[in-house]
């Protein structure tokens, strides 16, 4: 059976990380099988609106409907919100994408008092660590209680099914929701840029060819432990000299402050290779980025999946990644990444100079990277396992 699909998503601006990547992959994909498709998200100033026109209004040429709402304040209020839930068929479906902001909490919440068929997706909301290193400070950190007695835990206890991306974001749940709600776990796909345009990363960056790239690539963010990861390169650079480190990425929540601070304190000839590169850099360069690097490193704090991590793989990059990311089992169960064990900075060192050597690695992800990743990650059969689970609770 096919469905009309309303996914709803607090942001699809680009600079908020792989959700809005995969709300449009997914989208996509579930309209090339046959279902009716819209988006609604909500943006706060122009320069928003740009950024989301820019990068997803291609959705609205694939025969998907995309509905941008003016919101204001942090919770994104938009009241045109409202009038959405109304002149639905019986196989429409709300997909509720995040918590904790007006477009995914209220939305659930009136499908819930007005029987609307709806799906909640997490996107690693719920993780702990996360979740008290709120943005806002310890009143957020009290809101978000509030929010979840009031309205969330309600709302995912009837939704028709709660979507996971791993057996690991399951595990973290608090155990009245293990315990009280429907839990699905389907991953994500491999999102590949239908254009690949090519630039010379060296060249740009201006580094000798015989340099090694150290590469990360996503936001630059507290949990991302780029802290770490920065301090870990002089314990590289003295060991190996033949190295620079990329960092590339929007600055988010202006921790490139924090970043600068720890720079400061490295040895200015260490220092000089430690690059950042803060401009939007668009996914049809990504190729570029990963195939010209020697070892991409993501040393996440908490990573719910981790969108750069299959990509990286997908393009043969090498990869070091550490357990926070929840997707790491099955990745290193493929012999597909190397694993950090301790977030340190000397660990960290250890296991980047050893992943640049490791030939094993190497080869396993040049020669499988790419069909691994596209039969483990498939938005095709994502799309279709999302219908069978629709099929399957519809009735309920």
């Amino acid at each position: 059976m096919n469905y009309h699909y309303i996914h709803i998503i607090n942001s699809l601006d680009p600079r908020y990380g792989g959700p809005p990547i995969v709300v449009a992959s997914l989208a996509k994909e579930q309209k090339k099988i046959g279902n009716k498709v819209t988006v609604i998200t909500t943006y706060l100033n122009d320069e928003e609106l740009s950024s989301v026109n820019s990068e997803f209004g291609y959705l609205r040429n694939n025969g998907i409907q995309l509905i941008i709402l003016k919101a204001f304040s942090f919770y994104r209020i938009s009241f045109k919100f409202f009038n959405l839930f109304d002149n639905t068929n019986k196989k429409t479906i709300f997909y509720f994408h995040g918590l904790y902001r007006w477009p995914t909490t209220i939305g659930s919440y009136i499908c819930r008092i007005k029987n609307k068929k709806y799906v909640m997706r997490l996107h690693g909301s719920l993780d702990p660590y996360l979740f008290k290193k709120s943005i806002k400070g310890k009143n957020f950190y009290f809101l978000k209680k509030i929010s979840e007695k009031i309205f969330d835990f309600k709302n995912l206890q009837r939704a028709m099914w709660v979507h996971l991306t791993s057996q690991n974001e399951l595990t973290k749940l608090p155990t009245y929701l293990k315990n009280n709600c429907r839990l699905e776990i389907i991953p994500n796909g491999i999102s590949v840029p239908t254009e690949n345009k090519y630039i010379n990363i060296k060249r740009k960056y201006k580094l000798p060819d015989h340099k090694k790239i150290l590469l990360y690539l996503g936001r630059i963010n507290e949990k991302k432990g780029l802290d770490i990861l920065i301090n870990s390169f002089p314990f590289v650079f003295k060991r190996n000299k033949n190295v620079s480190l990329l960092i590339i990425g929007p600055d988010n929540e202006k921790y490139m402050e924090t970043l600068k601070k720890s720079i400061i304190l490295i040895d200015s000839k260490i220092s000089e290779n430690i690059i950042f590169d803060t401009n939007k850099i668009h996914r049809s360069y990504l190729k570029s980025y990963f195939t010209q690097s020697d070892l991409f490193i993501l040393p996440s704090h908490s990573e719910n999946f981790g969108i750069s991590v299959i990509e990286s793989i997908y393009y043969g990059t090498p990869t070091l990644i550490s357990k926070n990311v929840d997707i790491y089992n099955d990745l290193s169960d493929n012999n597909l990444v190397n694993i950090i064990e301790q977030l340190k900075p000397q660990i960290l060192s250890n296991a980047i100079l050893e992943s640049l050597n490791d030939q094993l690695l190497i080869r396993s992800v040049k020669e499988f990277g790419k069909s691994k990743i596209k039969s483990i990650y498939s938005w095709k059969n994502i799309a279709y396992d999302i219908n069978k689970l629709t099929d399957k609770y519809f009735s309920n």
